[in-house]
């Protein structure tokens, strides 16, 4: 974890290492005065107990959910939202489809985690599997009506990357056997795979201007920014 200093004097940016020899963080927050950011296998809190400008401490909020060794199984995002800390899991792959083991509870290396949303309390523990059916999702933030949102990837049952608006016991559509039927939520939009997202990022709403309230999205392959205007439905 870099800090950059002299952004807010418009100043050339100077790095300083705050913390170092962590595994796979690939997201990050304040939290109640503190860094604390997902590694794989873990939530960490960065504490600089000495105020040195380095992080001494490095506590565990919360571990142990299902994770096989894949090189995909990624644990991503952190996002504060509803008093609760949220993250999600990719599932593993092999040779760019679904590593599926016979035999295995879920037909996963690892059962009963992979492709999921995970929320912990803000102080940790209390670890909760919120939702199930992902992919590779790894965008995901706060967006229209202050609702969570995730970006997930195309692959095996998603002809094409999709927003989804996530909701406690949803399942969004990567399915857990090779011969899943499990019926899934909708996505919010489909991004044209090919044309506009092979690997949507975090959604991020727009706070002003002639685009408030929709949301920017980035791309890993294409670069750029896709703007996504919704609508609420009554009743949906």
């Amino acid at each position: 974890v870099w800090i950059l200093s002299g952004l807010e004097k418009n100043e050339l940016a100077t790095p300083s290492l705050f913390a170092e020899g962590l595994g796979e963080p690939l997201g990050l927050a304040w939290i109640d005065g503190a860094l604390v950011l997902t590694q794989r296998g873990e939530i960490t809190r960065l504490v600089d107990t000495d105020r040195d400008g380095r992080a001494d401490r490095f506590q565990s909020l919360a571990s142990g959910w299902p994770q096989s060794a894949n090189y995909h199984e990624f644990t991503f995002n952190l996002v504060p939202w509803k008093d609760r800390l949220w993250f999600t899991t990719s599932v593993p792959l092999r040779g760019g489809l679904t590593n599926y083991m016979p035999g295995s509870d879920g037909d996963f290396t690892a059962s009963n985690g992979p492709g999921s949303l995970w929320s912990i309390a803000r102080a940790g523990g209390d670890l909760r599997r919120e939702a199930r059916g992902l992919r590779t999702p790894n965008g995901m933030g706060r967006g229209v009506d202050g609702e969570l949102f995730v970006c997930d990837n195309q692959g095996s049952w998603l002809p094409a990357s999709r927003l989804d608006h996530l909701k406690s016991g949803g399942f969004y559509g990567h399915q857990e056997t090779r011969t899943g039927t499990e019926r899934a939520e909708p996505p919010v939009v489909w991004f044209p795979h090919g044309e506009i997202g092979n690997s949507p990022s975090e959604p991020v709403l727009v706070a002003d201007g002639p685009h408030r309230g929709q949301m920017y999205v980035g791309d890993v392959t294409y670069g750029g920014v896709t703007r996504v205007f919704v609508e609420r439905i009554p009743g949906a």
